[in-house]
This record gives C-alpha cells, structure tokens and sequence, in this order.
C-alpha cells in the first residue's frame, strides 16, 4: 500500500491516506479501504453511524434471512462503552479511544424453520464489509477484532443461545499520527 501523507493548517499532525496498489482496476472507496489504528475520541454523528448500520442491512445474504445483529456502544453512554471496551484483549487497547464499539452477533438457525444456517457467518461477513466501506465513504475508520473475551461478551451483552459472537468492531474518525 501506498502511504501519503496530508496536512491542514488548524492540525499539523498528519493523518495517513493508504491506497492499495492494485493489479486490476477496483472502485477508490475499495482502494483507500484499510484498519487503521488511530482513533480519535471525537463522537460520531448519529446519522453516521445510522449510514453505517443501513449499508449492512442491504447485504445480500442467504435466504435473505439477515442474521447479524449489533450491541452498538458509543461515547454517548460512557458507562455501557466501558462494559463494552471490557471484552477487548490488551492487543486491542487502541479501540478503547473509538467513540463506537459495536459487538457483531450472528443467528445460527434460520428464523422460519429453525434449520441450521451454515452461512450464518458468511452472512455477518458481508454485512460487515458493506458498514465498512460506508464507514469510509461517510470519513470514519473503522477496524474489525478478534482479539476479545467472547464468553466475557457473550455474558455482558446478554447474547441469547441462537446467536454467536462474531466479531468487536470499532468506529470512529481517524486521529493524527503523533
């Protein structure tokens, strides 16, 4: 990936801009993607986040079934981010500055017969990369975890026995490099 770097006169940090260097074509939203760690604790407008979580609702998935689900947190209610930021591994210490931390859950069975869903997280995946693209289309990063407690989540966030955890998922304005 190529690393440029930007400037602006009220900021004198910089803030790195990625663009991958790709074999084929691709959209510049998919070519500037990238997890960056920087999080600034600047809060995130609600119509945002809201863009964010609509780009997941229109992920293809099977049956149409939809099977994600998210425990959204942000700085609005520092105590349940806390409970939240909780869960996270000390690898993942640098999420605990994003304004959003949303915990991704995924419904093992399908809703009208109560079959197993093996696609179950297939279909979390490509709602996930749906927010994620939103997510820098609307200016914020945001960078997926494995690196949590899962039956520590699994218990805080009350997730019923149908679901699974997937995966902690952090949101927020990219901060400066220092």
């Amino acid at each position: 990936m190529e690393q440029n770097r930007n400037s602006n006169e009220s900021d004198k940090k910089e803030i790195v801009v990625n663009r991958a260097n790709t074999d084929y074509p691709v959209s510049e939203i998919i070519a500037k993607r990238w997890s960056a760690r920087a999080f600034s604790t600047r809060p995130v407008e609600f119509s945002k986040l809201f863009s964010i979580l609509e780009a997941a609702r229109w992920a293809p998935s099977s049956r149409n079934e939809q099977p994600w689900r998210y425990s959204v947190f942000t700085s609005d209610n520092p105590e349940m981010l806390k409970k939240a930021q909780s869960v996270l591994k000390e690898i993942n210490d640098y999420a605990k500055r994003a304004p959003i931390l949303i915990c991704a859950l995924t419904k093992k069975t399908y809703s009208e017969n109560g079959n197993p869903n093996r696609l179950h997280f297939h279909d979390l995946g490509a709602a996930n990369e749906n927010m994620f693209l939103e997510a820098f289309n609307q200016g914020l990063i945001m960078h997926e975890m494995g690196g949590f407690d899962v039956q520590k989540a699994r218990e805080i966030f009350n997730v019923p026995e149908d679901y699974e955890v997937g995966i902690m998922i952090a949101i927020g304005y990219q901060d400066t490099y220092q």
